[in-house]
């Protein structure tokens, strides 16, 4: 019974006392994630394609 009292106070408090965020805001800032995180993984993809032609050429130097 303890669980089911839990869940109850769990839904009331979600509907009544926690301030969502409006869904258009809750997109723009979606967005904006998701464009960040492609730009850093193209700067990691770039500093890895340089990185990896740097090192190909000083091995073969030897």
């Amino acid at each position: 019974m303890a669980v089911m009292k839990f869940i109850r106070e769990s839904v009331k408090e979600m509907k009544e006392n926690v301030t969502w965020l409006p869904f258009s805001s809750v997109q723009e800032q979606s967005l904006l994630v998701l464009v960040a995180s492609t730009v850093f993984a193209l700067v990691v993809y770039g500093v890895d394609i340089v990185t990896r032609a740097t090192l190909e050429n000083i091995y073969a130097l030897f």
